[in-house]
């Protein structure tokens, strides 16, 4: 039985693998010459023919694409193989948050894209040659600065350069960021696998590998996109895939194995000798929303998500419902908890993650339908704590009419604003902002403000809803999405449950009581969501989350510096980790998330309201 199950799994992963290669475009050929808005960048000992060039230019013009990605026609059977699990090309083409692929060798970048790619493009830009992370760096920049019009196509003139482990690992760790390694892990599981079935069950092995060999046939036989010859690669698969795969995972740990730079480490060796008191208030008697004293203790959690050092005590208002940090951190202490988590060193980390919620950014935007009086469509809408405006992006595939806006405390909303996925990016608090005297303006207001969670992180929830309040124009909505203190999963999953999160949680509002918060300001309630809101990320989260507490990360800059043991701990924590992910992910997905709001077991709700 576990053999067929095996057997399928191969057979399916091929003939996927077959659908996505039978994707890719191959350039015609064209006596056009290169449009004058197109570049060429191209990664160091790499060459374009004029051919190749004049047929990119003209697909490209034709497909009306900005940026047009080029696979090699020569490229090795092993390659292929590779990529094509990396990179859907339909998936790439259609959906604007795709976080980019690229095979490393060239790209098509219409000029005005060029001219918003920022640092990734400095070197590539003056013409300077570069090493493959790089120029994959720099094509997966590119491709955010070109949402809607990216592409893939294979360049049959386009000849392959050698690649080697540090290019595979450059690359890996560049597309896949802190998943990279974890990937490497499991592909090495596999081979171990096939290779233990051969010496333990041969009877059992030996099929499987013939099937595993046979894959390459499956994916890529009769496809004009590949010119090798598949079948030296088919008889001798196996080991040529263990030997590509040792070559980069050693060349991974070299990239990895040099630490946190030893000028970032200084910085919080200071940090962490200056006294952690002044990163807490007093601790408050009252509660902070409904000033009630019946307050109980929750829980007490650690930082498991960056594993800085402090404890964090949470209560729970008998009176109203808030969840709250008690004592709370001060703006010194947040500034402290926040560093690398949405910049800095978390920056591509965080952008990676958010690019993954297209169902529940579409949902979010979909529920301003019916109540916009007689507009066809929202006219300005400003999304509070939208970090690099994946939100926004998304959103306005559904309303392209709408002046799209994003605010946030993060270096993330001027990326923003420079990738185009938002008209502008507003880099303050918002309380402070919306006091400007400019925003007294009638012609200045919004009809729509979102606020996806942000509230929880907020000092005063009551402030900012005061806020939203004065930037919206009579009649205007505003959108709330918060986790809910009151899901079950809080209770049985404990610490692990992602939305206690802390320390960034400061206040965890109950439906109840934000309704009532929303009241005082000035809104009417139109609309609460439970069950369309649940997140579907309990459990593996949960899993997630403790793995992070049994083997930290290695080379954060303040922890002690990672030893060799360390990292083999790290290393055997994913090993016995990640198979249980996906059958937690499974549950997450399909037997809880379709029935959270009918259970009462729904992690997230949403409220949109009137202003009077």
């Amino acid at each position: 039985m576990i053999f067929w199950i095996l057997a399928l799994l191969l057979v399916l992963g091929a003939l996927r693998l077959r659908g996505r290669v039978g994707h890719y475009p191959l350039l015609p050929d064209t006596d056009r010459e290169v449009h004058e808005s197109h570049v060429f960048l191209t990664a160091q000992g790499v060459e374009l023919s004029p051919a190749t060039r004049r047929a990119a230019s003209a697909y490209a013009r034709a497909a009306g694409l900005d940026l047009l990605h080029l696979v090699p026609g020569n490229w090795s059977v092993n390659e292929w193989m590779g990529f094509s699990e990396l990179c859907d090309p339909l998936e790439y083409l259609t959906r604007p948050l795709h976080v980019g692929c690229s095979a490393g060798h060239a790209m098509l970048v219409e000029r005005s894209v060029l001219q918003r790619g920022g640092k990734a493009l400095d070197e590539l830009g003056q013409g300077l040659p570069v090493g493959m992370a790089a120029f994959v760096g720099a094509a997966m920049e590119l491709r955010r600065c070109a949402p809607h019009s990216s592409g893939i196509a294979v360049a049959p003139g386009l000849i392959a350069r050698s690649t080697r482990g540090e290019d595979r690992a450059a690359a890996l760790r560049t597309i896949l960021g802190d998943l990279g390694p974890a990937v490497m892990l499991v592909q090495g599981a596999v081979f171990a696998f096939l290779i233990a079935s051969l010496l333990v069950a041969p009877s059992f092995g030996w099929p499987l590998v013939v099937l595993y060999h046979l894959q390459v046939p499956l994916a890529l036989g009769g496809q004009d996109r590949t010119s090798r010859a598949l079948w030296p690669f088919i008889l001798a698969r196996l080991p040529l895939d263990v030997l590509v795969w040792a070559d980069t995972v050693l060349h991974l740990h070299m990239r990895d194995s040099g630490g946190a730079s030893e000028g970032l480490r200084a910085e919080y060796t200071r940090l962490l000798a200056q006294d952690w008191r002044t990163r807490f208030d007093a601790r408050r008697s009252d509660c902070p929303s409904c000033g009630s004293q019946e307050l109980a203790f929750t829980r007490e959690h650690a930082d498991f998500f960056q594993h800085k050092p402090g404890r964090f005590r949470m209560e729970t208002c008998q009176s109203c419902g808030l969840v709250f940090q008690n004592p709370r951190l001060t703006s010194e202490g947040l500034e402290f908890y926040y560093k690398d988590f949405y910049d800095g060193l978390g920056a591509e980390k965080l952008d990676f993650i958010f690019s993954f919620e297209p169902d529940g950014y579409e949902h979010r935007a979909r529920m301003v339908e019916g109540h916009l009086h007689d507009r066809l469509a929202p006219r300005r809408w400003l999304d509070v704590g939208g970090g690099h405006g994946h939100f926004c992006l998304s959103a306005a595939g559904h309303w392209p009419q709408t002046r799209f806006e994003v605010l946030d405390l993060a270096d993330s909303v001027l990326d923003a604003d420079r990738r185009g996925w938002v008209a502008a990016g507003h880099r303050a608090l918002f309380p402070d902002w919306a006091q400007r005297p400019e925003a007294a303006d009638p012609g200045q207001r919004f009809d729509v403000v979102s606020m996806s969670h942000y509230l929880e992180h907020t000092l005063d929830p009551r402030v900012e809803i005061a806020a939203a309040h004065s930037i919206l124009e009579p009649g205007g909505l505003l959108l709330i999405e918060l986790p809910d203190p009151e899901c079950p999963f809080g209770r049985w999953l404990g610490w692990a449950w992602l939305p206690w999160f802390q320390p960034q949680h400061l206040n965890m509002l109950p439906l109840r009581r934000l309704e009532h918060e929303l009241a005082t300001a000035g809104f009417d309630i139109l609309e609460r969501e439970r069950g369309a809101a649940h997140q579907r990320v309990d459990l593996h989260y949960a899993l997630l989350v403790l793995m992070g507490r049994l083997a930290p990360e290695p080379d954060r800059p303040w922890l002690p510096p990672t030893r060799p043991l360390g990292r083999l701990r790290h290393a055997a924590v994913w090993l016995v980790g990640l198979p249980l992910l996906l059958p937690a992910k499974l549950i997450d997905q399909f037997l809880i998330g379709p029935f959270a709001g009918h259970l009462g077991l729904s992690n997230t709700y949403r409220v949109l309201g009137r202003a009077r």
